[in-house]
């Protein structure tokens, strides 16, 4: 805080958010009740829900019925388990993290509903992203680029270092 930053150079979570939206929107055609497992006190995170609501709000017969916090991936499995039991014709669950949306995969196994609901991740984890080939649940990870995001790192701060003009905020499309 009140620091003069010369570039910041990170993934642009927002529009991580948008195309996790997206892509719940696709599996589940259109319609169904999602839930949203959340780190509301983390800006990025807080981008990537926002992002994920906006892209979700295009879809009417899309309803958001649960926004909760689970941070850890223990509190993220009871934060799924709760809203299962609330609201047991759920379709889909946001992960805001890779943690997330292990704990939702694992929580729809446990009440049998693996073919019921849709579960995204985002980050790029290597558990979560073989998991997305193993789990009928899992059905996609929207993946930081964090090789990218090194490089564009140097070549800014060189840059920097001889002077040249650099944006002041350089984002890093996810996938």
């Amino acid at each position: 805080t009140g620091v003069d930053v010369s570039a910041h150079v990170a993934t642009d979570n927002y529009s991580g958010g948008v195309k996790a939206g997206e892509l719940m929107a696709k599996v589940l055609n259109g319609k169904g009740k999602v839930g949203i497992i959340s780190y509301p006190t983390i800006q990025s995170v807080i981008d990537r829900v926002e992002g994920f609501k906006k892209a979700v709000a295009a879809f009417p017969d899309i309803k958001i019925v649960s926004i909760q916090p689970g941070i850890t991936r223990a509190e993220a499995l009871t934060t799924s388990q709760n809203m299962i039991q609330g609201n047991p014709d759920i379709s889909g669950i946001f992960g805001f993290g890779d943690d997330a949306a292990l704990a939702a995969v694992a929580a729809a196994k446990g009440a049998d509903q693996l073919k019921q609901i849709k579960v995204i991740g985002f980050d790029g984890m290597k558990e979560a992203i073989a998991a997305v080939d193993k789990e009928d649940a899992f059905v996609g990870v929207i993946r930081q680029y964090p090789g990218k995001m090194g490089a564009m790192s140097v070549s800014t701060a060189i840059k920097i270092l001889k002077s040249e003009k650099v944006e002041k905020n350089i984002p890093i499309v996810p996938g």
